[in-house]
């Protein structure tokens, strides 16, 4: 009988930890999807909000039209995919796209004062904040998973289910900030 137990504990102990492994990999992969449906969210908010901004600055700016071809260019390339890869390759173009929105305001004082674009420019000030935090939280849980799959014995169990690492969201210098606001 104690031989018994002892066979089936060897035989059964991998077989347990494998099972541990594998959901604690898949938690950490379900938090990397629920944060990423934040971001999007939060980018889907300040995509709705651009149009607005735009034809607000339009009113004032008539001869920027390349600035606001180009924002909406980058608006409707970065909306086709719900990838993220795509969405983060498009994102520091956009950023800097409304970041040269904003400069253009900087040249027509009346536009400055507008309450219409003033309200836009803080609502867009929020919704960059957001992003950046959840930017934040999304990498700390790729990095938690990426973590998880390289130590031992995880790297087993994430090789033979076939799991991968999460893809960072990363910032490059001109996407690090939020649009400057000066009124």
């Amino acid at each position: 009988m104690p031989y018994l137990l002892l066979f089936l504990a060897i035989v059964f102990a991998p077989v347990i930890l494998t099972i541990v492994i594998f959901n604690s990999l898949q938690r950490k992969k379900v938090s990397i999807e629920e944060r990423w449906s934040s971001i999007g969210a939060l980018l889907q908010k300040r995509n709705d909000l651009i149009p607005s901004l735009v034809e607000t600055v339009k009113g004032y700016a008539q001869h920027e039209q390349n600035t606001f071809n180009e924002i909406a260019r980058l608006r409707s390339s970065g909306s086709k995919s719900n990838l993220p890869s795509d969405i983060m390759h498009n994102e520091p173009a956009l950023r800097q796209a409304l970041a040269n929105v904003v400069a253009v305001a900087e040249q027509y004082p009346n536009l400055k004062a507008d309450k219409n674009f003033e309200a836009l420019q803080s609502q867009l000030s929020v919704i960059e904040s957001e992003i950046a935090n959840q930017r934040q939280s999304y990498n700390i849980s790729v990095q938690q998973l990426n973590t998880s799959i390289v130590v031992f014995p995880n790297n087993l169990v994430a090789s033979m289910f076939n799991i991968e690492k999460g893809q960072f969201f990363l910032e490059n210098e001109s996407s690090s900030k939020a649009p400057t606001v000066k009124f």
